[in-house]
């Protein structure tokens, strides 16, 4: 046998795989096979679902900085700015946390989670305008309904 290939041993009935570096772990094959079996594949639908949900994760921070960022620029003084920034984006937060984040606090009504992620998504396009940046606004916009369709989809099959 090559160095480096994994090695199998029977172990109460289960097969592990030992590595050249002594790492063990389930073994991905059974006798016979040529590759992994049916129960190792992953779960389209659930690789699906966790790489949406961190790009909504990437979406929500990127709206709270946004709404930080207008803030600061719309504030004539620094305290104001801040004050203003802060509040945007705590406002922001606390309903995301509240209605629509996985770990929800209130899970009500299917309209009330949508309605925050569209208020806080859509003050975020529309700081994103005000400050002059209508193309980011677009692409920031379009990759947040498109965020959101997708994770309908995948809510309604599973």
């Amino acid at each position: 046998m090559e160095p480096g290939t994994p090695h199998l041993r029977v172990d109460r009935g289960r097969r592990d795989m030992v590595t050249a570096a002594g790492i063990r772990g389930r073994s991905r094959f059974r006798a016979g096979s040529h590759g992994p079996s049916k129960e190792w594949r992953p779960d389209e639908m659930g690789r699906t679902r966790s790489m949406n949900l961190g790009v909504r994760f990437l979406l929500e921070v990127t709206a709270l900085a946004v709404l930080t960022w207008w803030g600061i620029a719309a504030g004539s003084t620094w305290w104001q700015g801040a004050v203003l920034g802060g509040g945007a984006a705590g406002l922001a937060a606390t309903g995301w946390g509240l209605f629509v984040s996985p770990k929800a606090r209130f899970r009500g009504a299917g309209w009330l989670p949508l309605l925050v992620e569209i208020a806080v998504f859509g003050c975020a396009v529309a700081a994103l305008m005000s400050m002059g940046h209508v193309v980011t606004a677009v692409a920031f916009g379009g990759i947040a309904a498109g965020s959101r369709a997708l994770k309908a989809v995948t809510e309604a099959r599973s």
